[in-house]
């Protein structure tokens, strides 16, 4: 009886220890299991290493465990960078920040373009292989945050005025056309053109 007894405390013992044990080093617990964390990959969480070349994992059983390699788990670009090239069995994806004043909401695994980075600003241009860097948008001047927290930089023309996209200063907002001037200007080009 006595024997039976302490083989169920020493197991319960066992358990706790087990349920409680601490993980390796860049390493942390999902649930109850321990695995790399996010940015880090190896066979097992006490042998965590951290992904290369701006790559990132997600956490779980795809970047922790005996056949995972560097390739396999760093398959993503981190936040900040956006994919060129896809990575593969034997290579890292290409990895590209994003420009000044931008960033991706998530980390990355699918090519993409420039396209994928947001500026900071809301009222920033969207970015594209023609627009490379963050500008104030049609009817706006000044210079766009740089960080993802604070005011716009980009301040609103005055009323009826507007302006192109990048416009530094206040000077650069012109006024706007009537619209029922614009129809009349249109309307009197249409007439001539017939004639």
């Amino acid at each position: 009886m006595i024997g039976n007894r302490f083989l169920t405390i020493l197991f319960v013992v066992i358990l706790f220890h087990q349920a409680n044990a601490q993980c390796g080093t860049n390493a942390s617990k999902v649930g109850s299991t321990c695995y790399c964390n996010p940015g880090y990959y190896g066979p097992n969480d006490s042998n965590c290493q951290q992904c290369q070349s701006n790559t990132y994992s997600l956490q779980g059983v795809s970047n922790t465990g005996p056949s995972v390699t560097q390739f396999s788990a760093c398959s993503y670009c981190q936040i900040g960078y956006y994919v060129t090239t896809p990575g593969t069995a034997t290579a890292l994806p290409g990895c590209l920040q994003c420009p000044a004043g931008s960033t991706t909401l998530n980390p990355l695994s699918q090519p993409g373009s420039i396209s994928s980075c947001i500026c900071f600003d809301p009222n920033g241009t969207a970015l594209s292989s023609l627009s490379q860097a963050c500008q104030c948008n049609i009817g706006f001047y000044g210079s766009p945050q740089t960080t993802q927290a604070g005011p716009s930089g980009c301040t609103p023309c005055p009323a009826n005025f507007t302006s192109p996209i990048g416009t530094a200063d206040q000077t650069g907002c012109t006024k706007q056309l009537d619209s029922s001037i614009l129809k009349a200007f249109q309307q009197l080009i249409m007439i001539l053109i017939l004639f």
